[in-house]
């Protein structure tokens, strides 16, 4: 699968975001990680919730509103 492939279908670019913004910022051992995936709400493009809360780690981007 190429890179297009890839980045075009959100099936395959949520886990993807998911694990390198976990991995990026070291939240691996962050206990508020396993609640915030499972606040995943059915209807959602995506785990609303969860990305919200990695957002708010990054220190470039944390505080955009």
């Amino acid at each position: 699968m190429g890179p297009l492939a890839l980045f075009r279908n959100q099936t395959y670019v949520v886990p993807l975001m998911q694990d390198i913004l976990i991995a990026h910022y070291a939240l691996s051992t962050d206990p508020v990680l396993e609640h915030k995936k499972k606040l995943y709400k059915t209807g959602q493009p995506y785990p609303v919730d969860l990305f919200e809360y990695l957002v708010s780690k990054a220190p470039q981007i944390g505080n955009l509103a």
